[in-house]
């Protein structure tokens, strides 16, 4: 996947929109390049929220403290990746999330010593039952919101660019045909056809975006060679 800086997406997105380029959009005071730089930033937004990007995803290691229940995620964070959360000391699952009335029933019998951790989530906090005694590394993942890399950084550190040079951690043509639509709707041109670029690009990026596994629709996933047989096909001939 091809990652390319804020300049250039504006730009390319400008060219095909019949605008002429500029130096550093984000200086430029040209209504139209205000429009783009705006719409980048939303554009990237969104993309971080509605779909679950693997390199936007972090392991998350942190120490629990004895008496402290409560712990806050990285400033990064933006949501949870289910059923991550593991007791690394313990090697076990932490139990949850716990539902409200199950969080309620934890706290009222003020279970001590469990075997197991609970864990509750409350925005960018987990919360964990019962009490920590000792100190446990608790392990997880989750979806980062800093999808921005300033020049001459190694990592993201924002979710907005502000800079030409600033490297847009999506992939370039989704980023350019998102922007070439969104400002086709907003001048209220007819969009359709840039839609449907937008739709593919998309659909490519996040086709590309990770290795899938085979499918297995097999019983046991360790008989690789098993077809449809007595044991997965239902019972007939009795009406």
């Amino acid at each position: 996947m091809g990652y390319d800086t804020a300049g250039t997406i504006i730009n390319d997105a400008a060219a095909l929109l019949g605008l002429p380029s500029v130096n550093n959009p984000f200086a430029s005071t040209d209504p139209n390049f205000i429009q783009l730089c705006a719409m980048l930033k939303s554009a990237g937004r969104d993309m971080v929220r509605d779909f679950e990007w693997p390199h936007l995803r972090v392991r998350y290691d942190f120490t629990t403290t004895p008496s402290v229940v409560e712990y806050t995620m990285p400033e990064d964070f933006n949501r949870w990746v289910n059923q991550t959360e593991w007791n690394a000391d313990s090697r076990l699952p932490l139990g949850g999330p716990v539902t409200p009335p199950g969080w309620e029933l934890l706290s009222i019998f003020n279970i001590i010593g469990a075997f197991q951790l609970f864990f509750f989530t409350r925005g960018d906090r987990i919360i964990v039952a019962p009490t920590p005694e000792s100190a446990n590394t608790i392990s997880l993942q989750y979806v980062s919101g800093w999808w921005v890399k300033p020049d001459g950084e190694s990592a993201p550190t924002g979710d907005a660019p502000t800079d030409a040079d600033d490297t847009i951690l999506f992939d370039a043509p989704m980023m350019v045909h998102r922007l070439r639509r969104d400002f086709q709707r907003l001048k209220g041109f007819d969009s359709t056809a840039t839609s449907e670029e937008y739709e593919r690009a998309k659909e490519r990026a996040q086709g590309n975006a990770e290795a899938a596994p085979v499918l297995n629709l097999n019983s046991s996933p360790l008989n690789r060679f098993r077809l449809l047989d007595n044991n997965n096909i239902p019972p007939t001939g009795f009406g």
